[in-house]
């Protein structure tokens, strides 16, 4: 039951105790470590999304190296079909991970700007009440960002881990005899950009 339907004033109503700015200073030093927290957060995150990013180029480097005898003359076994196959699919995780996850964006500010808290019609108090609601505004906004470029770098971490999947597959739908290749060989692929938090489906057909 509320205050209202009590017959009791709101908080807004009820007379404030004397130690009330003190309780406002101890909620500001409170809401700015919550924030800076956030800060940290984000730090963490985007030093675990360049070390995914380096093994990513790690592995595709690698299946790059085994994925080029496609394009040799002589007949493309399916060791490298299946390396090119993968090399597609880690460049598709690499590219997704740069554009969600590293791209600079807008991110809340620690400390709000110094001319937004001059207001010369109201106590030192009640512009400090003013600035706590848009402290938690801002630590709400942090929190939501963590959170999706968290989400996309476990993704990103998982499809990774998968890629095993994808080099068997494409081993054991390429022909046993390999592709004959005189040079002109050409690889075409597909992507269907599933993007359910950042799935994407790729699809590559090797053709003379």
């Amino acid at each position: 039951m509320s205050d209202q339907e009590k017959g009791e004033p709101s908080s807004a109503e009820r007379p404030r105790r004397e130690d009330w700015p003190l309780m406002v200073e101890w909620a500001e030093k409170q809401g700015h470590a919550s924030l800076v927290s956030r800060f940290a957060t984000a730090e963490l995150i985007a030093k675990e999304t360049q070390t995914t990013l380096t093994v990513l180029l790690a592995g595709i480097g690698g299946s790059a190296a085994y994925g080029a005898k496609v394009f040799e003359a002589g007949a493309a076994g399916p060791i490298p079909i299946a390396a090119t196959a993968a090399c597609v699919y880690l460049t598709i995780l690499a590219i997704f991970l740069v554009l969600r996850c590293m791209m600079f964006q807008s991110y809340p500010a620690l400390y709000q700007d110094p001319k937004n808290l001059l207001h010369p019609t109201y106590s030192l108090t009640e512009v400090r009440e003013a600035e706590l609601d848009n402290l938690h505004d801002r630590i709400c906004e942090a929190s939501a960002i963590n959170r999706k470029r968290a989400k996309r770098l476990n993704v990103v971490r998982l499809s990774a881990a998968l890629s095993p999947l994808v080099f068997l597959i494409a081993g054991a739908v390429a022909p046993p005899q390999g592709l004959p290749n005189d040079g002109s060989v050409a690889a075409t692929c597909q992507v269907n950009a599933a993007n359910l938090e950042g799935i994407a489906v790729v699809n590559c057909v090797i053709s003379k």
